[in-house]
């Protein structure tokens, strides 16, 4: 879309490109910082998972060699999510709350589904702070046996 106006009597022409979000996770800004994660909304299956991914950018100034920090809760900030765990950075150990700098992998696992009910899929989240920006990454595990996750290469689908 196009638009054509006019200051101080000479012509401004102004293109509007429609945004999209299409691969660029999340991200928050505050003044001139920004803290970005590459994804915010993860969907796994009932089975235990060990080790998920995703990437944390800031250009907050580290404080103590670090830029932000992450922790875990459950639906509220108050509530424990103990099914899901994050790992340290730099020694990969399990912990509550991690820290790390700009472009660093958070890594962070769940254990297994119960068998017994609450069937309903379990949701906590990832809290990321950097300065004085916050980031809740939700985490959702399903409690249903009859999801699969199938993986196959260009070369397998083109078999």
């Amino acid at each position: 879309m196009d638009y054509s106006f006019t200051i101080n009597g000479k012509y401004v022409t102004a293109t509007v490109v429609p945004w999209t979000d299409a691969g660029q996770g999340a991200t928050v800004v505050d003044g001139q910082n920004f803290l970005k994660v590459s994804d915010f909304d993860i969907q796994l299956e009932k089975w235990a998972v060990a080790d998920q991914r995703f990437t944390i950018n800031t250009n907050v100034p580290e404080t103590g060699g670090k830029s932000w920090s992450a922790t875990v809760y459950g639906l509220n900030p108050s509530d424990e999510a103990n099914w899901l765990k994050v790992n340290d950075v730099s020694t990969g150990a399990v912990a509550t709350t991690v820290t790390g700098t700009n472009g660093s992998e958070l890594r962070f696992s769940v254990t297994e589904f119960p068998a017994t009910p609450p069937n309903n899929p379990r949701v906590g989240y990832i809290r990321i702070t950097a300065g004085r920006m916050v980031m809740d990454v939700k985490v959702e595990q399903s409690s249903s046996d009859n999801q699969f996750l199938l993986r196959l290469s260009t070369a397998e689908l083109l078999y």
